[in-house]
């Protein structure tokens, strides 16, 4: 008898190994996987994480350092363009001082960027200066070179014009001044330093090219409305006696200097008069008048400002060595008191503020006169070494640059 052998198992179960034992392990890694991607999402959005790209856009710059970035710029675009106009008209031929007129400015402006730096402040509160702007101290040295050159900017409308420059130019000034309101304090009394000189070299080329058109002064729109003026409450005495100086708030001690200088000045040009003759006293009795004029404009604004003023002087002691050179005396006082606007412009707030801004041009004009060389920072004085702002108790200022006259018809 054969006996026959079958081959199987006693189950109805696959045996191990086949293929849909592997295909049950696929399915269950498959669910395990998306089941923890789930919890992963769960817990991201539970938790509010959100993940980004390292590379995210930088936050837009402050005001304050906009402003220095469109300062740099507008300047150095306009020096390009001067650049420009000198290298025409010194092809030419024409030598009656135009082209080195025009190169003077244009080097004025050159140096006056420099005074500005790309120096942007990142969230991390770590600079970031700009690659050719050096070391980033922000303060030219005044017997140094000029930081820069400037190639003549391309225009899709051609090349620029004398006309078109010298009202860039003055526009550039009403800009500097009017960003001077906007910004922190020390940036502040830069932009309307500069803004008035800028003003001042619009003005000498104008007189240089008569045909031109003449240059608008900035004019600011800040009115303050005029306060009642009471004897301030003892907490408020105890805030002025801890200000700057121990008695008046900055700004109030700031304002006083700038009446306190106009009337020095007056007193100044009353002895110097009888001493001068010629052009110079023609030009001396011209700005007597302009400065009796903001002497009396000045206390009107400390009024409305309640800002209680010395009392007027009979006479004050003149500097060392005036009545030998009155002429250049009046030059110096002029200086200082272009440092007492620049004090205000830094200290100040609102109409006070604005009309120390709006009085730098005239000084600086006023100092360009008596001394043939417009300042290249009128009311900001620099240290020699050009590092830092030195205080405003010393008369010096960066360099300067030859006048319209110096350089057409000689020295004055």
């Amino acid at each position: 008898m054969t006996l026959s052998t079958v081959v199987g198992t006693t189950s109805g179960r696959p045996a191990k190994g086949t293929a849909g034992t592997k295909a049950g392990g696929r399915a269950g890694r498959f669910f395990r996987r998306t089941l923890l991607l789930l919890l992963a999402a769960a817990l991201v959005v539970s938790i509010g994480t959100v993940v980004t790209s390292l590379e995210t856009v930088p936050p837009p710059l402050s005001t304050t350092e906009q402003a220095r970035l469109d300062a740099r710029q507008r300047l150095l675009a306009v020096a390009g363009d001067l650049r420009h106009l000198a290298s025409v008209e010194g092809n030419s031929n024409n030598d009656d001082g135009g082209p080195a007129l025009l190169l003077s400015a244009a080097s004025a402006l050159e140096q006056q960027a420099g005074l500005f730096p790309l120096q942007t402040t990142w969230p991390s509160g770590a600079a970031a200066p700009d690659s050719d702007s050096g070391d980033g101290a922000g303060i030219l040295d005044a017997e140094a070179p000029s930081p820069m050159t400037t190639k003549p900017p391309s225009r899709e409308a051609g090349a620029p014009t004398l006309e078109g420059t010298l009202q860039r130019l003055a526009s550039t000034s009403r800009f500097l001044l009017s960003s001077s309101l906007e910004v922190e304090p020390g940036l502040a009394r830069l932009l309307a330093s500069v803004g008035a000189s800028v003003f001042s070299q619009a003005s000498l080329l104008h007189e240089a090219y008569p045909d031109t058109e003449q240059p608008v002064a900035w004019r600011p729109d800040v009115v303050d409305s005029p306060a009642e003026c009471g004897r301030p409450g003892t907490e408020e005495q105890e805030s002025q006696s801890s200000a700057p100086g121990g008695e008046l708030p900055a700004e109030a001690q700031a304002a006083s200097a700038v009446v306190v200088s106009e009337y020095k000045l007056a007193f100044l040009y009353q002895a110097t008069l009888p001493r001068i003759t010629g052009a110079q006293r023609e030009a001396a009795a011209e700005n007597y008048a302009a400065h009796r004029d903001l002497m009396e404009r000045w206390e009107e604004l400390a009024a409305d400002a309640c800002v209680d003023l010395p009392l007027r002087e009979p006479a004050y002691e003149l500097p060392e060595g005036f009545l030998d050179e009155p002429w250049q005396g009046l030059g110096e006082a002029e200086r200082d008191a272009a440092l007492a606007l620049g004090d205000l412009v830094a200290l100040g707030d609102g109409a006070l503020q604005a009309a120390a801004a709006a009085d730098l041009p005239g000084a600086a004009e006023r100092i360009a006169a008596i001394t043939g060389e417009p300042p290249l920072t009128p009311g900001l004085a620099l240290r020699a070494s050009g590092n830092a702002v030195s205080p405003s108790g010393t008369s010096e200022t960066a360099g300067a640059v030859p006048s319209a006259s110096a350089l057409k018809d000689g020295p004055r």
